[in-house]
């Protein structure tokens, strides 16, 4: 079993479920030296490495290679799967997989952050449609 850090619309129970089929446990995690960033014209956001930021996500920690393999096609060409450290709550500091945009898309970044709020309400409906 494996740990999976998320940081974007697979915080949507709805999304994870549809994608990996269910939905394990998860605790709030941090990722630092990282930054999240929206993407222009998308609903979706992407993590960079960035010294001294912090992202805000949630740790999945029992993925198994059937759901790796799940989220590896979800995530698609973008993004590589990375081994990162978290800081999560009750589980201290681990070792997980996470999604970082690949340098050649990083042309793409929107300037600022992306909200998770502003996704539920304005995209989630329209994006589980496509998932």
């Amino acid at each position: 079993m494996s740990r999976v850090f998320v940081y974007g619309t697979l915080l949507a129970d709805e999304i994870f479920d549809r994608v990996v089929g269910h939905i394990g446990p998860s605790v709030p995690a941090i990722l630092k030296g990282y930054e999240r960033r929206a993407i222009r014209r998308a609903a979706f956001p992407a993590v960079v490495p960035k010294p001294g930021s912090v992202v805000r996500g949630m740790l999945h920690i029992q993925v198994n290679e059937r759901a790796l393999k799940a989220l590896d096609h979800y995530e698609g060409a973008w993004y590589s799967r990375e081994t990162v450290r978290v800081e999560a709550d009750g589980q201290g500091s681990c070792m997980a997989f996470t999604y970082v945009l690949r340098p050649q898309y990083r042309r793409l970044l929107a300037r600022g952050d992306w909200s998770y709020d502003d996704f539920r309400q304005s995209h989630l409906r329209s994006y589980l449609a496509t998932v």
